[in-house]
């Protein structure tokens, strides 16, 4: 009798000592789990932020375009202006007579070629941002 008692008690024993053990088991299991989990998420975030340093490089690039094309830009405008305000210069000194033909005829080539080089501008502009948008 005593002998079926100590045994029952040993076979409880072994029962929570594996019980015990299976639970270890998975606590170890789950911190495995959260260590995964945690380089996935690190791993995550440095695919984030590579995109965004792309992205910002990307920006930057394009800016750094669209400052030297609205420069150049400038430089006509300045160009175009300074004609304008030499011819000017030469019809007023004959204020007295009506423009000659000649300078008006100045006067318009110097207009016509500002506003096509604004059109051509323009239309590089657009080209550059449809084929942007494209990509």
């Amino acid at each position: 009798m005593l002998d079926i008692v100590v045994r029952e008690r040993l076979k409880d024993i072994l029962r929570q000592y594996e019980r015990r053990e299976r639970h270890f088991e998975a606590v170890v299991r789950s911190k495995e789990l959260e260590v995964l989990l945690a380089r996935a998420r690190v791993e995550e975030q440095k695919g984030c932020a590579d995109v965004a340093r792309r992205v910002a490089r990307a920006s930057e690039q394009q800016n750094a375009a669209l400052q030297t094309e609205l420069e150049e830009l400038q430089r006509q405008e300045l160009a175009t202006a300074t004609k304008l305000q030499q011819c000017l210069q030469t019809l007023g000194k004959n204020s007295s007579v009506d423009p000659t033909p000649a300078a008006t005829r100045i006067v318009r080539d110097v207009l016509k070629e500002h506003l096509d080089l604004r059109a051509q501008a323009i239309e590089q502009d657009e080209n550059s941002h449809t084929s942007a948008e494209d990509s």
